[in-house]
């Protein structure tokens, strides 16, 4: 166990982030995944804004570069043009010039974090860091409003990995129900094959060279999410295509909408910072009507009695409008916007449940009692930076200081906090996924920056 606080884990977060740097920007893994990430960078800018917050905002700006000429923000980036690369994630002509990027999104923590970076700098390098983020955040996030909000105020997601999570307890079954059902025999030879494709090309050049596939997305579901990703860059990543379409799982998830939300309020934060003049030129006309529909949308996720500790938020598929199975830690992502006393009060009671969320290394990707929750697999157990970070964040807006504090410290004392894992097995603490890796050497660093003392 580590110190809080204590000077090898604090150092060896910067040498994490020393190590990991590449085209003018901290990566996650050098190896691994050797590009810009939307949520990624958006965590590790706020860890290295504890000691320069010059290069903090520099990198956001450097991610802020890949912005479609749509709007979008893609949530992979890569500041080259190598063939294999284009191949794998194809080309769109709204790409900038340069580079090769993914197709689809992530959701906007990169707005809040735009936010508390610029907080960190001095007060004239604030507004200059303002003025040349605001314009690229405020069009992100209006393209969210006119690209990808349906019909129920909500903005929807077109790929599980635009959750960020990528092979989510809940999204498991939907994505192969959608792409891996059929039983003729043509069906089952043809993904057999797929399948067979899928893991040769893993275990050569993909993530399983170094971490072993019980840790990792299984090869089904790598495999439907491929089909997706092809079915969607064939429609061009339109969402009226796609529905149109009657193929493709799309999803109103609850994680993406409270952290859009919350990006929402803190480009009117911003905007504020630098005066009435900015709002007009940057900010959509549309926001305050848009804040006040997503607002009702998100009431909508709130489900009665889900578990022993009354109602909470859930994802709806964005279709049929049913309820997805199963929770994940993503319902506790509305901490972000949430400021009713008794609903923080059910969240946070389910946080600190031993038999759910607060575990040794807290808070697992599914609680412990799910039926799905397996401590070692990608998004269906272990313990992440991600929502350790919405969840820390959220909790201090809504007023529960000894909860984040407390969050912090267990964050800070886990095992193996010098090798600053991926994620975690959140029972034992083992270290599982790449390591050093940059989003949870910038936690450290935020954590241990905001302990008192």
């Amino acid at each position: 166990m580590q110190e809080t606080g204590s000077s090898p884990l604090i150092a060896s977060a910067h040498r994490a982030l020393t190590l990991n740097r590449s085209h003018g920007l901290t990566v996650p893994h050098l190896q691994m995944f050797p590009a810009g990430y939307l949520w990624d960078t958006a965590v590790i800018a706020k860890g290295l804004a504890v000691f320069d917050p010059d290069r903090a905002a520099a990198e956001i700006l450097r991610l802020l570069s890949a912005q479609w000429r749509s709007g979008m923000l893609p949530n992979e980036v890569y500041f080259d043009t190598d063939r294999f690369r284009r191949w794998i994630h194809g080309t769109h002509p709204d790409t900038p010039t340069g580079m090769t990027t993914s197709g689809i999104t992530q959701p906007p923590m990169i707005v809040r974090s735009a936010l508390e970076v610029g907080r960190r700098l001095d007060p004239d390098a604030r507004l200059s860091f303002f003025r040349a983020s605001l314009p690229a955040l405020a069009t992100f996030c209006r393209w969210v409003l006119d690209r990808r909000t349906g019909d129920r105020g909500l903005a929807v997601v077109i790929h599980p990995h635009e959750t960020g999570m990528d092979n989510r307890a809940d999204l498991v079954g939907p994505m192969a129900a959608h792409w891996l059902t059929g039983t003729t025999i043509p069906q089952q030879v043809s993904r057999a094959a797929l399948l067979l494709t899928v893991k040769t090309g893993r275990n050569l050049v993909g993530d399983c060279r170094t971490v072993t596939v019980g840790h990792r997305c299984s090869h089904p579901e790598v495999l439907a999410a491929s089909l997706q990703t092809h079915h969607l860059r064939r429609l061009g990543y339109d969402l009226a295509a796609i529905r149109a379409s009657g193929r493709g799982v799309l999803v109103e998830d609850v994680g993406y909408n409270a952290v859009f939300l919350d990006a929402l309020h803190c480009l009117q934060e911003m905007a504020a910072e630098l005066g009435p003049d900015a709002a007009r030129e940057h900010l959509p006309p549309q926001l305050p009507p848009a804040i006040d529909r997503l607002t009702t949308g998100l009431e909508q996720l709130w489900q009665p009695d889900v578990d022993v500790h009354g109602g909470g938020y859930v994802s709806r598929d964005a279709r049929t409008g049913q309820v997805l199975p199963g929770a994940t830690v993503a319902g506790l992502f509305p901490l972000l916007v949430e400021r009713r006393p008794e609903r923080v009060r059910t969240m946070t009671a389910r946080l600190t449940d031993p038999d759910k969320y607060w575990t040794l290394v807290p808070p697992p990707s599914a609680p412990l009692d799910s039926p799905a929750f397996d401590a070692a697999r990608y998004w269906q157990g272990p313990a992440w930076p991600f929502p350790t970070d919405i969840i820390e964040t959220g909790l201090e807006l809504t007023g529960e200081h000894d909860l984040a504090e407390e969050l912090r410290h267990r964050y800070l004392t886990r095992p193996h906090g010098q090798e600053h894992a991926e994620y975690q097995n959140p029972v034992t603490g083992a270290p599982l996924g790449a390591r050093p890796f940059s989003p949870a050497a910038a936690l450290t660093l935020r954590f241990a920056d905001r302990m008192p003392g």
